[in-house]
């Protein structure tokens, strides 16, 4: 998987790579990260030259008062003519950023892919340093934390406008959006996939017009961290009301640095300047436009002929048709999150923890990574070895264990001695839904399982579905058995509570384990990074031996671009599926 840049910066383009699947952090620009050296000429297969910083111990008791700043401008290389190389950020011009996938939920409080329309054009309480994942201000300028790690308070920023347009009108931003907003994302009505983040919090109250205290039943270690989730924008309650809803693409008003001007979805977004926004130096592009290219092809034929600025998502077989082109450079990057398949563990056959080992022991990682992802992956445990390098089972340590460990004739053997003793000597028939929507994920890794589980006598028939039946299946729990790629946040408790918390946001099978509960519960509330270490290292373990999922592989991403966008600010950026080189301008 890859993803290309040839342009311009701007600020939230942590969201667009975010159009892959889930969600997590952005950060502001503060010590921008060095570039790293191009890819050998081979598309690698080893891990990523970089992984995100573990998230802080614990919350601070305050916060810094002073606004974000800038990141350095790095002095550009040689530029490929026509265009001009300086050694300083400029101001103004239009920023043309290529996805390959079309979105499918526009509310950002419900979505499950990330949104650049959303991204530009809204705010969060607060943000994230992607280097040490400490909390940074963003409509929040400072906070306190009581001594008992249960009331947060925080302070907003005076004078924070919605933008200029109907129905906000320009008006002020005030702590009653804070509070209408969050409440509003821990709504219990299940779309908000993210609610679950905010199980803890017994209260959120406005003290004034500027300041929000959020009341928690007990401490939690990542509470921060989840407030600077990049899905939680503050909206107002009047866009709500107008809308219905914040599923129109018109919807998208807050008080970001673009507003969103034109909307053909799923091909075509515009956005401009907002000249009101409240960090005054800021944005410095006039524009910035999305355009859908859904061939891989094509969008690497669109990046290397300049008709845009950054490309995500260029394949190894894309990329070795633009990899000797001498005005990009490369870097190599994970995804935050892991392949897996889901079961419906509370019907007949995936009840039976003998069939889920089965299938956990009869799924070929190496083949995965190479029939799915060209060798651009790395096989992968409950938490994606990368970015969650402090938590994570390694994949040294997973190539010991059943399921991962090669050769396979052993694995192959048990797993049919496994359905015998469950009832099924000769196999059985499923049916599993995929989708060309994200085929890298929703239909490449499939093809391969259904090629492992014949070995098995499991016959695998497929029902294709479009982007929004596919995502539609996995909420309501309409499915047998299917893939999917889940993240939350650059927070294990996030990532595994979601999913395996009883009322968790990415459960839609109803799975309750008591004991994963627990420890759930004991590593929210444990301050010490080595003591949730265990807890979660506990936690995979307990998964794998259950075979509760099937995890496979952490896919890579190529991000490249054109060397002379070094003339803008340079910061990196983690979001909800991929670690990417961006360039920011909020």
């Amino acid at each position: 998987m890859a993803s290309v840049f040839s342009g311009k910066p701007w600020k939230y383009l942590v969201s667009i790579i975010g159009f892959t699947l889930l969600a997590a952090s952005c950060a502001p620009a503060a010590q921008p990260a060095p570039a790293a050296p191009a890819p050998a000429a081979q598309p690698p297969s080893a891990a990523p030259t970089r992984a995100p910083a573990a998230p802080p111990v614990a919350a601070p008791t305050a916060a810094p008062a002073s606004p974000r700043s800038a990141a350095t401008p790095t002095p550009a290389a040689a530029a490929p003519a026509p265009r001009p190389v300086t050694t300083a950020p400029k101001k103004g011009g239009t920023f043309t950023f290529g996805s390959y996938i079309r979105m499918a939920d526009h509310d950002p409080h419900t979505a499950a892919s990330v949104l650049l329309t959303w991204d530009l054009a809204a705010n969060g309480l607060l943000d994230l340093n992607n280097n040490t994942q400490e909390p940074l201000p963003d409509l929040a300028e400072k906070w306190e934390v009581s001594k008992d790690g249960t009331i947060y308070t925080f302070h907003l920023y005076k004078g924070v406008k919605f933008q200029n347009v109907p129905p906000v009108n320009g008006r002020e931003m005030t702590a009653d959006d804070v509070v209408y907003s969050f409440n509003r994302i821990r709504s219990d009505n299940p779309r908000f996939a993210r609610r679950t983040l905010f199980e803890d919090v017994k209260s959120i109250k406005a003290l004034d017009k500027y300041t929000v205290q959020f009341t928690l039943a007990s401490p939690s270690g990542p509470f921060l961290t989840y407030v600077a989730n990049q899905y939680n924008k503050v909206v107002a309650k009047e866009v709500v009301d107008k809308f219905g809803d914040l599923q129109p693409k018109l919807s998208a008003i807050g008080t970001g640095p673009y507003l969103l001007k034109t909307a053909r979805d799923p091909f075509f977004f515009e956005m401009t300047r907002n000249t009101d926004y409240f960090q005054k130096d800021r944005p410095k592009l006039d524009t910035v436009r999305m355009q859908v290219i859904e061939d891989d092809i094509t969008r690497a034929a669109a990046l290397r002929t300049g008709q845009i600025d950054v490309a995500v998502r260029i394949p190894p077989s894309a990329y070795q048709t633009v990899k000797s082109n001498t005005s990009l450079t490369w870097d190599t990057e994970a995804v935050p999150w892991a392949t897996q398949l889901i079961f419906q563990v509370n019907r007949k056959p995936w009840n039976d923890v003998r069939v889920r080992r089965a299938v956990h022991l009869a799924i070929n990682r190496d083949e995965v990574v190479q029939g799915a992802h060209e060798g651009a992956a790395e096989i992968s445990g409950p938490l994606a070895p990368v970015v969650f390098r402090w938590a994570a089972l390694q994949p040294d340590e997973l190539r010991k264990l059943p399921g991962y460990r090669q050769p396979k004739d052993q694995d192959i053997a048990e797993a049919k001695k496994l359905l015998a003793e469950a009832g099924y000597p000769n196999g059985f028939e499923m049916t599993m839904p995929v989708s060309n929507w994200a085929a890298f994920v929703n239909l490449q890794p499939p093809e391969v399982v259904k090629g492992n589980l014949a070995k098995v006598g499991i016959k695998v028939n497929f029902k294709t579905l479009e982007q929004a039946a596919y995502i539609a299946a996995e909420r309501d729990g309409d499915f047998e058995i299917m893939t999917r790629a889940i993240f939350t946040s650059v927070e294990p408790d996030a990532q595994l509570g979601s999913i395996y918390s009883k009322t968790g946001s990415r459960n839609p099978v109803g799975l309750s384990d008591p004991q994963i509960e627990a420890l759930l519960v004991k590593g929210r509330g444990t301050l010490d990074r080595e003591e949730r270490k265990k807890i979660y290292r506990d936690i995979q373990m307990i998964i794998l031996d259950k075979a509760y999922r099937v995890y496979m592989d952490e896919p890579f991403t190529y991000t490249g671009k054109l060397k002379y966008v070094k003339n803008y600010d340079g910061q990196w950026i983690l979001d909800n599926r991929q670690v990417i080189d961006v360039w920011l301008d909020k």
